[in-house]
């Protein structure tokens, strides 16, 4: 039992030690919502995507305050991320790093979906990509990605069109046959026809068309 501790009964938001005088407060990160905790170990770690400082519960004790949680405080701002035990909403060592989105209460930053990017820190959303251009999530791939950041002017590739916001589209017609033999092109419109006398499939030309056919449109025909 705590000496000097009225009832003996340490507070909520602080630990007791044999012999205390005076309760001890959870330090930051932590929190205790029970009475009667005994060592530093009694205070709970900080649960990931909160935070726990300590400005949120005084403990009025013999006109002394000494701060102490009963709880977390609140949840880790937007553009930031705050793993188990962070005493701040606002962790500068946490800060969502580019290619990421971090919206509030975020643990653990959240990778840019395929068709979006992200080139600034400390944002809790993604931008979608713009038209012409490809986004995608390739994080081994060094011309496409620098540290997981999705790098917004790596051109729509051949083949294919980047209406915006979204994976490239194969340049495809199935009745008259495109092919896509520029990068960057923005919608299916951009796509180039698909020359007489050759099968286009896919974006890209597969072959010269077979006895009796002149077109893409001719060989479906005799599929």
């Amino acid at each position: 039992m705590a000496q000097g501790i009225p009832n003996g009964l340490c507070p909520v938001g602080h630990y007791c030690p044999e012999g205390s005088f005076s309760p001890t407060p959870c330090p930051l990160g932590t929190f205790f919502e029970s009475r009667g905790g005994v060592a530093v170990g009694s205070c709970r770690r900080c649960p990931a995507g909160l935070f726990c400082n300590a400005t949120g519960f005084a403990y009025l004790f013999s006109l002394l305050t000494s701060a102490g949680l009963l709880a977390p405080v609140g949840l880790c701002s937007a553009g930031y991320y705050c793993p188990g035990g962070s005493s701040s909403a606002t962790p500068f060592e946490s800060i969502c790093p580019a290619g990421f989105y971090c919206p509030p209460a975020t643990s653990v930053p959240v990778p840019c979906q395929n068709g979006t990017y992200q080139t600034r820190l400390g944002e809790s959303s993604c931008v979608s990509c713009p038209r012409g251009r490809s986004c995608e999530n390739k994080a081994n791939d060094p011309e496409v990605t620098v540290d997981g950041l999705f790098l917004i002017w790596k051109p729509c590739p051949l083949r294919f069109f980047c209406p915006g916001g979204t994976m490239p589209i194969p340049c495809e017609d199935p009745r008259t046959g495109l092919m896509g033999n520029s990068t960057g092109l923005e919608s299916l419109e951009t796509c180039a026809p698909c020359p007489a006398g050759v099968f286009c499939r896919g974006g890209g030309v597969v072959g010269p068309c077979a006895a009796g056919c002149t077109s893409t449109l001719s060989c479906l025909l005799t599929l």
